[in-house]
C-alpha cells in the first residue's frame, strides 16, 4: 500500500490505536511475573503519536501513526494499519465502544477467511 503523507498534526493525549490479538490468549498478553493475562478482552491499545493526512489509492484519508516497534524498519513512525494487520479502530478517553466484542468479531472473521481458502494440495 503506497501512501503519500500530505500533512501531519500531533494527536491529543489519550488517543490510541486498538489491535485485536490473533488468538484470545495471545502470549503477548501474558505476564509471567503476574502469572496471568495483562488485559482481558483479547485486545491491546497503543498510544497515537500523530494524525496524517494521506493520499492512498487515489483517495485522501486521515490515518493515525504510532511509534514503530519493528527493528527491521528504519522509520520511527508507522501507520496504524501497516505495522500490524489486526488494527480494529481508534480509542479515546470518552469512547464507550465494546473493544472485547470488536476483537472477538475480528478473530471470527479471520477464522472464516481461513476456512474459505482452498487448502494447498501436495
Amino acid at each position: 500500500m503506497m501512501s503519500e503523507i500530505l500533512q501531519i498534526i500531533p494527536a491529543e493525549l489519550g488517543w490510541e490505536a486498538v489491535y485485536a490479538y490473533e488468538q484470545f490468549h495471545d502470549e503477548r498478553n501474558f505476564d509471567e511475573d503476574r502469572g496471568g493475562y495483562i488485559e482481558e478482552g483479547g485486545y491491546s491499545k497503543t498510544q497515537l503519536i500523530c494524525w496524517a493526512l494521506v493520499k492512498r489509492n487515489g483517495k485522501t484519508v486521515v490515518v493515525g501513526m504510532i511509534q514503530n516497534n519493528m527493528q527491521w524498519q528504519d522509520a520511527t513512525l508507522t501507520f496504524v494499519d501497516e505495522e500490524r494487520k489486526n488494527f480494529i479502530g481508534y480509542n479515546h478517553p470518552s469512547c464507550d465502544l465494546d473493544w472485547t466484542f470488536r476483537a472477538d468479531a475480528y478473530r471470527t472473521a479471520s477464522l472464516l477467511k481461513e476456512k474459505k481458502r482452498p487448502m494447498d494440495l501436495k
